[in-house]
């Protein structure tokens, strides 16, 4: 089969989960994006689309493909386990607002308020509460490789800690049902620890860049870059 091309590069078919994540994530779902279903406004029955991609790269012989299941007795084919990485992404990384029973909604952009008025709103919150943000520390990143764009958003978690970096991803990491070492992206000092890590978060939420949590997702993982993360840094220095 040809390869199919995708935003971080030729995706070549394979009978296996990790295929499946990665033609959903970057080939169905941008694509499923730019139907006038979902261009319209209007909610849409995410499978219906995702089918119709599936059918445009796939053969019938591909999508039936067996795919056993790694923890379990059974499986799964090509076909199914791309739709369902497809409703899980969308509604991991918020791709698509997930409004229930199948059906999805695109992300109206025009709602989100400025950075300015995120940042207004944080301080208010912050004299309301009388939290002291004197302790200084460390702000992190951290992913996993698998998940990891080289030019593109993807899911980062980002948190803080007093400590030693390394320790605290390690420790955030430990049990999880991931079967890969964590990615530390980036790390940033700063005198006030809660204050900066506060207006980031924000500031990602009010862009629709945050991850509900979600089958075992923390609360700190936002759809992001590193050059977004430093850029709100930076305007939060200024």
């Amino acid at each position: 089969m040809t390869p199919i091309p995708s935003p971080v590069g030729d995706i070549a078919f394979e009978p296996t989960a990790s295929f499946c994540y990665r033609f959903s994530r970057y080939v169905v779902l941008p694509e499923v994006a730019q139907m006038p279903e979902v261009t319209s406004g209007e909610r849409f029955l995410l499978r219906e689309l995702v089918f119709k991609v599936i059918d445009k790269y796939l053969s019938p012989d591909e999508q039936a493909q067996y795919i056993p299941y790694r923890e379990s007795e059974g499986g799964t084919n090509v076909r199914r386990n791309t739709r369902f990485y497809a409703g899980f992404v969308a509604t991991e990384i918020k791709f698509f607002e997930n409004v229930g029973k199948g059906w999805f909604k695109r992300i109206d952009a025009d709602a989100i308020p400025s950075e300015s008025e995120v940042l207004e709103a944080v301080d208010e919150e912050d004299e309301e509460s009388g939290e002291s943000d004197a302790i200084g520390g460390w702000i992190y990143a951290f992913s996993f490789p698998l998940i990891v764009k080289t030019d593109g958003p993807f899911p980062i978690k980002i948190g803080k800690t007093v400590g030693s970096v390394e320790t605290r991803v390690a420790d955030q990491c430990r049990g999880s049902a991931i079967f890969q070492p964590p990615l530390i992206l980036g790390r940033w000092k700063t005198p006030k620890l809660g204050e900066l890590e506060r207006a980031i978060h924000a500031v990602l939420k009010a862009r629709n860049k945050w991850i509900e949590p979600s089958g075992g997702t923390g609360v700190e993982w936002f759809t992001t870059t590193l050059p977004e993360i430093e850029s709100i840094i930076a305007f939060v220095h200024t």
